[in-house]
Parts: C-alpha cells; structure tokens; sequence
C-alpha cells in the first residue's frame, strides 16, 4: 500500500482504532518497514494522543450546565405537529359561522344517533330490564320450581342493606 493512504490511516482510523483486523496488520507491517511512516504515528501519538490521556478531566460549574440546556431549548427545532397544533388554535379562536353550523350539525347527529340507538329502542330496554329484574327476584326468593339458584334463606334486601 502506498504511504499517502497508510498515512491517511494514521490520522484517522488507525490512531481511533477503528480499522478491522486485516487492515489493521497492513497498517502496522507498512510502519514497521516505512520509517517516515512510523515517524508520524509517534508525532501524532506524541502531539494528540498522550496529552489527551493525561489530561485532568475537571468538572464544569452547574450553572455551565444550566446555560447550556438553555441554548440547546432556545434553539431546538419546532416539531412538526407543532405547527399543526397552533393552526387548530387560529382556527378555533376565530368565530367562523360556517365552522359552527358545521360544529353543531354534527354534534347533532351524534346525538340523535346515540339517541335512537339506546333510548327509542324501548322493546329491547324493556325486555331487558325485565329479565333483569327476573333473575334478582330468583337471587332474592330463590328458584324453588328448578332448583337453580340457592336459597340461603335471607332477602336480597337484608343482604344488600
């Protein structure tokens, strides 16, 4: 391999240690045979390297932290849905008559729906709180023609106050 892309190599994967296996063992033989080479892994180890692994790690004051989570916030980009959301705001605030009817029309409906489907269906409700009314009676004196609810010999009524 020619020494522009060993060198190359040098200041970025090698020096990370990011090169698979093989590339690595290319990289090495070629500085073990190119002293120029070589020279430069010891510069750039010399000149970026050991400083960085003998640095201090300090601790940056709170309110460095502070200052830049409020930079990070003031500049964060607005989502998507955002925009969305402040277009319903006009459009609600703004007293449309169209918008209203329109409101009010299918609000109506709604509830001319529910209302059919549960309380002009009279048969249906009646039947069914009869049966209702049926099976608490059986629970409360017991069915003694079946012999399917048990008698425990108190009301209902007792029971439940």
């Amino acid at each position: 391999m020619k020494c522009g892309k060993i060198r190359k190599m040098i200041l970025t994967d090698y020096i990370d240690g990011e090169l698979d296996p093989g590339q690595r063992k290319v990289v090495e033989d070629h500085i073990r045979s190119c002293p120029r080479c070589g020279e430069l892994l010891q510069i750039v180890r010399d000149a970026a390297v050991d400083p960085l692994k003998r640095a201090e790690r300090l601790q940056p004051p709170e309110e460095t932290w502070h200052g830049i989570k409020g930079v990070i916030e003031a500049n964060r980009p607005e989502s998507p849905l955002s925009g969305l959301r402040e277009r319903l705001r006009e459009i609600l605030a703004e007293r449309k008559p169209a918008f209203a009817v329109l409101t009010a029309s299918i609000l109506i409906v709604i509830a001319a729906l529910v209302a059919r489907t549960y309380l002009f269906d009279r048969a249906s409700l009646n039947m069914y709180l009869e049966e209702q009314l049926s099976f608490i009676d059986a629970l409360n004196n017991g069915d003694r023609e079946n012999g399917s609810y048990t008698d425990i010999g108190i009301p209902m009524e007792d029971f439940l106050l």
